[in-house]
């Protein structure tokens, strides 16, 4: 009888210990973590995690489909599963070690420097695995502007290059879905202006705010479109008959960015065209390069 009681004792302590294994609490690591209803990159996204959020995850890592990257199970509420990426989460409770570590006085130097280069090749390999409209980019943008205005009832338009700045993902201006975010310059003055004045200067400015909507992902890109307000402001100097008469124009409207994004290793290169709705309607295209960070 004591034999069966200890039996029972050794299994009941063994299951104990299995069931606290089976999961654990983490905080989430990174700032917008998706969260895939399948352990896949390409599986859809049922939510967005903050940086800090607690939240009860598998202890058992879990290999991606097809094999690409290793996720955990997580909870997001009662009945509601899904998985994140293993470099977006990291266990609050860690297994006790075994040896004492040693200190730094105690570290090779070599083995440091071994472990900082490690470390950093694994921080931009989870950068890496972060999908394109969720990762963080900035750079430049150049492009073709079809500069349009209405002049006592007809219409004149002209392309004119732009350049500017071009931002886009998560976290920019406020925690929430990947935005697109661009200030272009056309510096040059419209062709049309020389049909009433041989001289003439200015420039005009566009700013806008697109959330940003994946149409289709294929892994090292994607195809995108969006919708957001713009603001677009252009003042302008024409000499008439030797008399001089500024144009000036502010207006607030829409733009409809559609285009597709490369990624190249950490950059990303946009082709994307514009269609912009305010006074005038009209359309642009362009390029945009822009580094990961």
């Amino acid at each position: 009888m004591k034999a069966v009681l200890l039996a029972l004792l050794i299994l009941s302590i063994g299951f104990s210990t299995y069931a606290k294994t089976k999961s654990q609490w983490g905080r989430i690591a990174v700032d917008g973590s998706p969260v895939y209803k399948q352990p896949n990159f390409d599986a859809p996204i049922m939510d967005y995690l903050n940086l800090g959020k607690k939240v009860k995850m598998s202890a058992k890592i879990h290999k991606g489909i097809g094999g690409f990257g290793a996720f955990y199970k997580v909870r997001l509420s009662r009945g509601k599963y899904g998985y994140i990426s293993d470099v977006e989460v990291t266990p609050t409770i860690k297994k006790k070690r075994q040896v004492t570590a040693p200190t730094n006085e105690q570290k090779d130097p070599w083995q440091q420097e071994f472990s900082q280069d490690s470390k950093k090749k694994e921080q931009d390999s989870s950068k890496m695995k972060m999908p394109i409209i969720m990762s963080k980019y900035i750079g430049v943008s150049l492009g073709m502007i079809n500069v349009t205005e209405t002049f006592e009832g007809r219409e004149f338009s002209s392309f004119q290059p732009s350049y500017g700045f071009k931002s886009s993902g998560v976290g920019f201006l406020i925690d929430g879905p990947p935005l697109d975010i661009e200030l272009s310059i056309v510096s040059s003055t419209p062709s049309y202006y020389n049909k009433f004045s041989q001289e003439t200067s200015g420039m005009s400015i566009r700013t806008h705010v697109a959330l940003m909507l994946p149409l289709s992902d294929f892994g090292s890109g994607i195809i995108y479109y969006g919708l957001g307000p713009t603001i677009v402001y252009s003042r302008y100097t024409v000499n008439l008959a030797g008399s001089k008469l500024d144009s000036e124009y502010f207006n607030i409207g829409a733009v409809f960015p559609a285009g597709v994004a490369f990624r190249l290793g950490s950059f990303l290169l946009k082709v994307e065209a514009k269609y912009y709705w305010e006074k005038n309607k009209y359309i642009a295209m362009g390029l945009g390069l822009q580094r990961q960070f």
